[in-house]
């Protein structure tokens, strides 16, 4: 179900869109017996290994002064609290 909530907001997104459907496609071709077979963990990779190169070609576009968004940190296991912990200091 997030599978498809996710593929539906790609839509639009030209670059995206289509990644799904790349990988259905692939698994059939490859014969495996059940294609539509997709954790949403698998779906985010592919959608990150495909932006890169669009990302990549932006980025070179801007300059200097843009900003990129780490895209492993979103993946991470370790929460943002344990993070922030030693940030703090108690009086």
């Amino acid at each position: 179900m997030c599978v498809d909530f996710l593929n539906n907001s790609m839509r639009g997104t030209t670059h995206l869109e289509g990644v799904l459907d790349t990988y259905y496609t692939a698994r059939k071709a490859a014969g495996i017996p059940d294609p539509f077979n997709i954790t949403f963990e698998e779906y985010v990779e592919r959608l990150i290994q495909a932006a890169q190169p669009y990302d990549a070609a932006i980025g070179q576009s801007r300059g200097r002064g843009s900003q990129s968004a780490n895209f492993h940190s979103i993946l991470a296991d370790e929460s943002d609290e344990e993070e922030d912990s030693d940030d703090e200091e108690d009086p």
